[in-house]
């Protein structure tokens, strides 16, 4: 079947903040604006297709994506993702599973111009181990594919430019006629109460267990102020004395 490129393809919008490098290179293939769109609840990347739907890519580091992980990356496309019509997590770097961890590492150019990559962090330790961490990213990364976000890991920089590019080419393009290529629904999450987001910000707790404090304790604040004791009436007894840990309170209580 014939494929059939839109002869004056739209221009793809890209968000103040990113690197002055990536806008050069996406302009030289793309029409492309730059755009106060984080500002404005929108992703990094966006752009209408031939359809008429939107489309919006949210481009992250690794060493960024792990230090906001998962609460502040949850919201964030949470906000998005009810402005898109279809919604990509693009990831840059590459990381590499520990035993206590997580190693992160960035592309790099020696003085004779080849290319190599560079650890450029740990997450994790023999004293302080993190060994769940990339089981729990995986796991999430499903969930949000169910929820409509399709999330793609790419090595380098030049990886990524040629992800956007493709992804983009492809939204102007009818290759089946009469075939509609959204068929992967987006499910716009639900509200959530404002104290979920909070106590996702402590190391180990995710929503669900945020959920069950809430509901248990009715704020954030009064799950920060319990003791050990009663907070293992939901947590459990190692669960909670981690909760206190991660807080940085010793003797919680009262």
């Amino acid at each position: 079947m014939r494929c059939y490129l839109r002869r004056n393809p739209l221009t793809l919008l890209i968000d103040v903040h990113e690197n002055i490098s990536i806008v050069q290179e996406l302009g030289k293939s793309i029409p492309v604006a730059i755009q106060p769109l984080n500002a404005n609840g929108w992703a990094d990347f966006s752009w209408i297709g031939i359809d008429g739907k939107r489309i919006q890519i949210e481009h992250k580091q690794w060493n960024e994506f792990i230090a906001e992980f998962p609460a502040h990356v949850e919201e964030q496309l949470r906000r998005q993702i009810t402005k898109s019509d279809e919604h990509y997590l693009l990831i840059e770097g590459w990381p590499l599973d520990t035993v206590y961890g997580v190693d992160t590492y960035s592309e790099e150019v020696s003085k004779k111009g080849t290319t190599y990559f560079r650890r450029s962090r740990t997450y994790g330790s023999k004293a302080r181990p993190r060994s769940g961490l990339m089981q729990g990213i995986c796991t999430w990364m499903d969930k949000m594919e169910r929820l409509g976000v399709t999330t793609i890991c790419t090595p380098s920089r030049r990886w990524m430019l040629s992800h956007i590019t493709a992804i983009y080419a492809g939204t102007q393009r009818i290759e089946f006629i009469g075939w509609d290529r959204y068929h992967k629904p987006i499910v716009h999450p639900k509200s959530r109460n404002k104290h979920v987001p909070i106590l996702m910000g402590v190391r180990g707790i995710g929503e669900v267990s945020a959920l069950r404090l809430v509901e248990w304790y009715g704020s954030s604040g009064a799950a920060f102020r319990s003791s050990i004791e009663e907070m293992s009436e939901v947590l459990g007894w190692n669960g909670a004395v981690q909760f206190f840990k991660e807080i940085g309170a010793d003797d919680a209580g009262g």
